[in-house]
């Protein structure tokens, strides 16, 4: 069985190809093909991947194909997963283990897109996935019982006000965004950093900072790095 060590955060490969002249006689029109863009793909002789200090291979979770009320997306406007289960982890990981199922930032860019034997799967340092799920095929409903990573925090998110005082509704575009919430778990922190926060504490927050995720009952909740928290609200 082949492997692979990948030691750097990110999987690139070019193939270089010398141009040809070419004379073109009766061209016939063809339509325009529709590709989806591909993840790059690890090759076939490699069966398996082993990371190298703290990184983690992550095999990538099925995409969503149904909105909440059970309609079908279509394949362009599917939303791309940010959970998987863990396949194999480096040396240096701490907190993470071959098994746990983690939800990781979309758009983090430690996080390098791969494609091994047809699947598709993510290689990331430890410290980029956000938390642990509770289980592999996990659902937003499963948010309140994960357990962060590293320093963060998970926090739910106080509702916002629909009504000014004097009874006015407000539009979406009115609303001020909530900056507070309470704490429903809190990670082991970092080597060179204590956690002093605790479950059930309520606290302000960063306007724009964190991850934010909502459960299927409407339930805001933000994972946060324990330095964007501002204070603690009596």
């Amino acid at each position: 069985m082949a492997s692979m060590n990948i030691a750097a955060r990110s999987l690139k490969s070019s193939v270089a190809r010398p141009l040809q002249q070419s004379k073109v006689t009766d061209v016939q029109p063809r339509r325009p093909v529709q590709t989806r863009a591909q993840n790059p793909k690890i090759p076939d002789q490699f069966t398996t991947v082993q990371p190298h200090n703290d990184l983690v291979f992550v095999k990538v979770g099925a995409e969503e194909q149904k909105t909440a009320g059970g309609l079908y997306l279509p394949s362009q406007s599917q939303k791309k997963p940010t959970s998987g289960v863990v396949v194999a982890v480096g040396e240096k990981t701490k907190q993470v283990k071959i098994g746990d199922a983690v939800l990781y930032g979309k758009w983090s860019f430690g996080v390098t897109d791969l494609e091994l034997k047809g699947e598709d799967h993510a290689l990331m340092k430890e410290s980029d996935s956000i938390g642990i799920m509770p289980k592999a095929d996990c659902s937003v409903d499963d948010i309140p019982e994960m357990k962060p990573i590293g320093d963060r925090v998970l926090v739910k998110v106080d509702a916002t006000e629909d009504e000014t005082k004097g009874g006015v509704l407000l539009p979406e575009s009115a609303k001020e965004k909530p900056v507070s919430g309470v704490v429903v778990a809190v990670g082991p922190g970092k080597d060179d950093e204590e956690m002093k926060l605790a479950a059930g504490e309520k606290i302000m927050y960063f306007k724009y900072a964190g991850d934010k995720m909502m459960t299927s009952d409407g339930s805001e909740y933000v994972t946060l790095h324990q330095q964007d928290i501002l204070c603690r609200v009596p």
